[in-house]
């Protein structure tokens, strides 16, 4: 019989993993830390309260090309 708290672990597990390369795959271009914070605000991986308390205001929007 499986175990259901060891599945959920294993299921949390995973889903770390993938938010945290989802994560890394997101900075890897950025040219330094600000422009990182920036970059996972975008992204929805950072909130306006933790950018501002970084003292970071968020990326200018890009506009679309047509």
């Amino acid at each position: 019989m499986s175990d259901p708290i060891q599945a959920d672990r294993d299921a949390l597990a995973r889903q770390w993993r993938q938010d945290e390369a989802r994560r890394r795959a997101i900075v890897a271009g950025a040219r330094d830390w600000e422009q990182a914070a920036q970059l996972l605000h975008a992204a929805g991986e950072m909130t306006d309260t933790t950018l501002a308390g970084l003292n970071l205001q968020p990326m200018k929007a890009r506009k679309a090309k047509a």
